[in-house]
């Protein structure tokens, strides 16, 4: 809701830019959620990805959003964003993994869930 709210509403884009917003965002939420969500640590801090998966994840999110950026994206209809979007999508993906962190602690507080040690 935020990143529609954000780039239909306030920004007033229009199709092709917003339809480049809304995967640029889309991307790397569903890309980086899987830090959060692989482990009850803090991700980055307290518990590190493997190598193929911090490089895998790094490599589509940065594929993706060069596509988008660049002339590739015609063939999508995408359109270069302006850096004001641009940045503010970077800030929506750091508040959602944060409120994802967030509910995590929560739910791991309060859910009667068994905690299992796989050797």
């Amino acid at each position: 809701f935020a990143t529609f709210f954000l780039l239909y509403f306030v920004f007033r884009m229009g199709d092709g830019p917003f339809q480049t917003g809304w995967f640029m965002e889309s991307l790397a939420t569903q890309a980086f959620v899987i830090y959060v969500i692989r482990t009850r640590k803090l991700p980055f801090i307290k518990s590190r990805p493997s190598a193929p998966l911090f490089w895998s994840t790094m490599a589509a999110v940065i594929l993706g959003w060069a596509v988008a950026q660049t002339y590739l994206g015609d063939i999508f209809h995408f359109v270069p964003l302006p850096t004001y979007a641009f940045m503010s999508i970077i800030a929506l993906v750091i508040v959602y993994l944060v409120n994802v962190e967030i509910v995590k602690r929560w739910f791991y507080r309060n859910a009667a869930v068994p905690v299992t040690v796989t050797p």
